[in-house]
C-alpha cells in the first residue's frame, strides 16, 4: 500500500478492500464513516447484498459483490441526511481500490424531479385526491432533503391555510386551518419574499420561539413537539405571484441540520407543489366551466342532468315530491332586434339573478339554451309553484312564461321536461 498515505486527507472517500472484502486501508474521511457505521471488521460485499442495514447499492456495473472489482457503482448510506457516493473501483495489490465522490446533491435533485413526473402523471392520468398527492410530495421531500425529519404542507383555500399533509406530527391535525396573516407571520421574512417564493430558514432558539409563539396564539402547527423543533425550512409555494401553499420541513435534533444544498432541493419540491395545485385548480375550473353557462353563471344542460339525478334520488330516499318548472322568456327576440344583443344578454342575466335570489334555499336553477331555463324543487307543496312563479315575474322587465310538473319515480328527465314544456306553452300569452 505504498503511496496511499498521500491520500490521507483527501476530500474524497478512498478505501482499499482486501481479497476477502474487508477494509484494509481507508483515508481519514472513509475511516470515520466506517467507524460510525460499524464496518471495519465486516465483509463489505456481504453487507451490500443484505436488504437491511445502513448501506445499499443503487447501481453497479458489473455486480460490486465480486472482488477484485473493476467498474463504477453508486452506494446509498442510509440515515439523516442520506448520502450518495459514486465509487470508481480498480483491482489493486490483490484487492480493490475504491475512490468515492459524494453525489448526494445530484441524486437528491434527481429524486425531486422524479417525484415531479409522478405528480404530473397523477394529475393528468387519474383522479387522485389533492391531499394524497400533496402527502406523496411531502413524504418524498422529507426523505430526500438533507436534514429533514418531519414536515407539513398547508394550502390556501381562499380564506385560510389548511393543513393538507404531514409527516412526523399528529394525523389528528389534518384539516386544521389558520388565518392567512398568521401563516405569513410564521414565515416571517416579509410579504415581498413571500410572494416571490423565497425559502426561509429558522434555526435553534429562533425556531423554538416562533413555534411557541404560534402555539400561544392558538395555532396547533407542531402540537405536542414544540420543544423538539430545532430547525424549520419554509418554502412558499407560489404560482403567478400568488402563494398557493407553504411547504415546511423540520428537524427535531440539530439547529444546523439543513446544509446549503437543502434549500435548493426543497425549492424543487415547492415547485412541484405549485404545479400540482395549479393543475388541480385549473382542472376544477374546467370541470366547472363544462357545467356552467358562461353568460349567466347558472348550471347548463349537462349540470341539469346531474342535478336532476341527485334530487330524484334524494326525493326517493326521503319520500318527498320533486317539482320541475320550465321557464321561457317572452319577447327576447324583439329586445335583441330593437336594442341589440348586449341588452338581451343583460335581460338573461336578470332572469338568472331573479331565479337565484327568489327561489327557496336548496332549489336549483339552470339555463338550458337561448331564453329557456329550468328549476328543480324538492318538497314544493302542491299549489306553491304559482306564487313562486309570480315572485320571479314581478322582478323582471319582460314577462316570463312558466310551466310546472311533478316527478314520479320512473320518469326520465326528457319526459319531465316534455310535460313541463307543454305546461309552459299553455301559460304563453296569445299571439297578436
Amino acid at each position: 500500500m505504498v503511496g496511499l498515505e498521500g491520500f490521507l486527507d483527501s476530500p474524497q472517500v478512498i478505501v482499499w478492500l482486501d481479497s476477502q472484502g474487508r477494509i484494509g486501508w481507508a483515508n481519514r474521511l472513509a475511516r470515520e464513516g466506517a467507524s460510525r457505521l460499524g464496518l471495519e471488521e465486516h465483509h463489505v460485499p456481504s453487507l451490500l447484498a443484505r436488504r437491511e442495514g445502513p448501506l445499499r447499492l443503487v447501481d453497479a456495473k458489473p455486480p460490486a459483490t465480486h472482488l477484485p472489482y473493476q467498474g463504477h457503482c453508486t452506494l446509498l448510506v442510509e440515515g439523516k441526511p442520506r448520502r450518495w457516493y459514486r465509487f470508481f473501483c480498480q483491482p489493486y495489490a490483490g484487492g480493490t481500490l475504491c475512490f468515492g465522490v459524494d453525489v448526494s446533491d445530484l441524486y437528491s435533485k434527481a429524486l425531486a424531479y422524479q417525484t415531479t413526473l409522478e405528480v404530473l402523471s397523477s394529475l393528468f392520468t387519474r383522479e387522485t385526491r389533492l391531499e394524497d398527492m400533496l402527502q406523496h410530495v411531502l413524504q418524498t421531500a422529507v426523505e430526500v432533503v438533507p436534514g429533514a425529519q418531519a414536515g407539513s404542507i398547508w394550502y390556501y383555500t381562499g380564506e385560510q391555510f389548511r393543513l393538507a399533509a404531514q409527516v412526523g406530527f399528529s394525523p389528528e391535525l389534518l384539516g386544521v386551518s389558520i388565518p392567512y396573516e398568521d401563516e405569513l407571520k410564521w414565515y416571517g421574512a416579509g410579504a415581498e419574499a413571500w410572494r416571490q417564493g423565497r425559502p426561509r430558514l429558522l434555526q435553534g432558539s429562533e425556531a423554538i420561539l416562533r413555534s411557541v409563539q404560534a402555539m400561544r396564539e392558538g395555532h396547533n402547527r407542531e402540537a405536542g413537539r414544540v420543544g423538539e423543533l430545532q430547525a424549520n425550512l419554509c418554502v412558499p409555494v407560489v404560482m403567478g405571484g400568488e402563494t398557493l401553499a407553504t411547504l415546511n420541513l423540520d428537524n427535531l435534533e440539530h439547529p444546523d441540520a439543513f446544509p446549503p444544498e437543502a434549500v435548493a432541493i426543497a425549492s424543487h419540491f415547492g415547485l412541484q407543489a405549485a404545479v400540482l395545485l395549479y393543475g388541480v385548480l385549473n382542472r376544477r375550473s374546467l370541470a366547472e366551466l363544462a357545467h356552467t353557462d358562461p353568460l349567466t353563471g347558472l348550471g347548463n344542460r349537462r349540470a341539469l342532468g346531474e342535478g336532476f339525478a341527485r334530487i330524484r334520488a334524494q326525493a326517493q330516499r326521503l319520500g318527498k315530491p320533486v317539482t320541475v318548472i320550465f321557464w321561457d322568456l317572452d319577447g327576447l327576440k324583439r329586445v335583441n332586434d330593437q336594442h341589440g344583443h348586449a341588452t338581451g344578454d343583460q335581460v338573461l342575466r336578470e332572469v338568472a339573478l331573479a331565479l337565484q335570489t327568489l327561489l327557496r334555499h336548496g332549489d336549483r336553477a339552470y339555463r338550458i339554451g337561448g331564453d329557456e331555463f329550468v328549476s328543480l324543487h324538492l318538497d314544493l307543496s302542491e299549489g306553491e309553484e304559482h306564487p313562486l312563479i309570480e315572485r320571479v315575474r314581478a322582478a323582471l322587465p319582460l314577462r316570463i312564461s312558466a310551466g310546472a310538473t311533478r316527478v314520479f319515480a320512473p320518469m326520465s328527465l326528457e319526459e319531465v321536461l316534455d310535460q313541463a314544456d307543454a305546461q309552459m306553452y299553455r301559460d304563453k300569452p296569445p299571439k297578436r
